[in-house]
């Protein structure tokens, strides 16, 4: 992953995938935001985090360990600064809740207070991410980014970046005006 050590890096990226690895070992959603999180932010901690199979999210679960956690740092999603949510297709949508719960991390992004890290989910299948929008307006995501993001998932990294220290409302706010 050519990460520095976690206490010197500049940033902390979680790329999520809501399906497991075995699934999309051959897929690249992930690996095109670890390119672009990487270009834009050369001295950030990059991981990933991949939906468990069944019997990993079970030896999780007895070690009382989240359902989201890195696979080089063995952090959990408090860990890092932003959070990328890859949903290639609509069946994964039914795991961001799933892992949200598992992992103790409050469903929807109203109850997330400033300790959390953004969530960004995009993918192809962004545009149909009504799913996870309530009623109210409230969503399960800080931000939705349609489409696949080539050119632009590395601008949110690095201006998510630049607005440390603003509240995060308005960080997405100059990212989304971006």
């Amino acid at each position: 992953f050519g990460n520095p050590e976690w206490e010197d890096a500049t940033g902390r990226v979680l790329i999520l995938r809501l399906s497991p690895f075995a699934d999309v070992q051959r897929s690249t959603p992930h690996l095109f935001l670890f390119r672009e999180a990487r270009a834009a932010l050369p001295g950030a901690f990059i991981d990933m985090a991949f939906l468990p199979r069944p019997s990993d999210a079970e030896v999780l679960a007895e070690a009382g360990l989240p359902l989201i956690i890195g696979t080089q740092s063995h952090r959990p999603l408090s860990g890092f600064h932003i959070v990328l949510v890859s949903n290639s297709w609509l069946l994964e949508q039914v795991n961001l809740p799933f892992l949200l719960s598992r992992s103790d991390i409050p469903l929807w992004a109203s109850e997330r207070g400033e300790e959390w890290p953004p969530l960004i989910l995009g993918g192809s299948n962004a545009t149909a991410a009504h799913a996870l929008v309530s009623e109210s307006g409230d969503c399960m995501a800080d931000a939705v980014f349609f489409g696949e993001g080539e050119g632009s998932a590395g601008n949110i990294v690095r201006h998510w970046a630049e607005s440390a220290g603003l509240p995060q409302t308005e960080s997405l706010s100059r990212i989304a005006a971006e």
